[in-house]
């Protein structure tokens, strides 16, 4: 037997006994995941969802730049093993969305809309298209009851407004609230205000939109309020004007936007530019930008 037939059997031999290609081994150390994506059992329906999930955080994820999307991907699978439905792979995306890193992002289920929110199929809808959702006419009842307002005092030329955090996300709800402290602005001012005094000391977040708006009065004519990512670029302009609350995307015009909410009688103050005074705290939840 000759040198050449030797060596052609003895790569046929060694061929059969070896793999051509190993099986993909997936590796997510952050996770401390390891396993074979060949073993997983998905639906397509489930793999598709995960799929759309993650291309949305690719779009809008806070640290997106720096974010290893693959192994996000990866890992939603992994932790959605047996998933058939999109229902089934919440809890596995909600588990991988750690690797966001940005401590604040959550996905919000139909469940939580639904029975935690109490958001009905127009309110979502709403929502979706960026609009405020409304109140239905049965929620309407002991709204004032349900609101925590601001607190307003005078005292020699001083108007003292506390602040508080507001969680609620309904259009009559902000409004109720915003316009309840225009009112009181305007109350003080009748006082003879010289000095104001905004105290949120307390206040630790929540919905800025029914603040500023309440706040309106008091803010010039170029408030503003940004947006910022984490390369510095402005994706957000939020301001107040004539009565309403603006949010501006990216690339959106004033002359094509609509308010958020509005005010129906909003105050104007008699003696604009005085003196105001921010208290904040440790728990007061603010971000301060130059224009």
């Amino acid at each position: 037997m000759n040198n050449c037939l030797i060596l052609a059997l003895l790569v046929l031999v060694y061929a059969c006994r070896t793999p051509t290609t190993a099986p993909d081994v997936v590796q997510i150390e952050a996770l401390d995941i390891t396993y074979r994506p060949d073993t997983l059992q998905l639906s397509s329906t489930a793999r598709d969802y995960i799929d759309t999930v993650v291309s949305y955080m690719q779009q809008v994820a806070l640290h997106r730049e720096r974010v290893g999307f693959g192994a996000l991907r990866s890992a939603a699978y992994y932790y959605s093993q047996g998933a058939t439905t999109a229902a089934d792979t919440y809890d596995g995306i909600e588990r991988a969305m750690i690797l966001l890193d940005d401590h604040h992002s959550s996905l919000l289920t139909p469940e939580v809309l639904t029975e935690y929110l109490g958001l009905g199929a127009s309110q979502i809808d709403d929502i979706r298209a960026g609009r405020v959702p409304h109140l239905l006419t049965d929620q309407l009842v002991g709204l004032d009851e349900r609101l925590t307002f601001a607190t307003a005092t005078y005292r020699e030329g001083v108007g003292y407004l506390r602040i508080p955090s507001f969680e609620r996300i309904y259009y009559e709800e902000m409004q109720r609230f915003a316009d309840s402290l225009q009112s009181s602005i305007r109350v003080l001012e009748a006082q003879g205000v010289r000095t104001w005094i905004i105290d949120l000391t307390g206040n630790d977040g929540g919905a800025e939109l029914p603040m500023i708006l309440g706040l309106g009065p008091l803010l010039d004519e170029k408030n503003g309020y940004y947006g910022i990512d984490t390369r510095g670029r402005i994706r957000t302009h939020t301001f107040y004007r004539d009565g309403g609350y603006y949010n501006l995307d990216e690339g959106q015009r004033l002359n094509t936007a609509e308010p958020l909410v509005t005010l129906p009688e909003p105050y104007i103050l008699k003696i604009p530019n005085l003196p105001v005074l921010l208290l904040t705290s440790g728990k007061t939840y603010t971000a301060i930008h130059e224009a």
